[in-house]
């Protein structure tokens, strides 16, 4: 299962219809939609606020509440 905070990412993914915005994205990176159809990997939607991998990728830094939430989700505490 992969979770993705992307709603427009998942509606590409599960509906293997012809989008106008897709048309730049070369044929084979719809491996997703594929895996997708097939059966062989499950895309579930998750709020940005509960995106564990934020902590780890975003550019800009995520509040102190927010990582604090994070690092809790993960099972992380940061020892005094």
């Amino acid at each position: 299962m992969i979770q993705e905070d992307n709603q427009e990412a998942l509606l590409i993914a599960h509906n293997p219809v012809f989008y106008s915005k897709t048309k730049h994205i070369d044929v084979s990176y719809h491996f997703v939609r594929e895996a997708v159809t097939d059966g062989h990997i499950g895309l579930e939607y998750c709020s940005s606020n509960d995106m564990i991998a934020d902590l780890f990728t975003k550019v800009k830094p995520i509040s102190k509440q927010q990582f604090e939430k994070l690092c809790a989700l993960l099972n992380l505490c940061a020892k005094l």
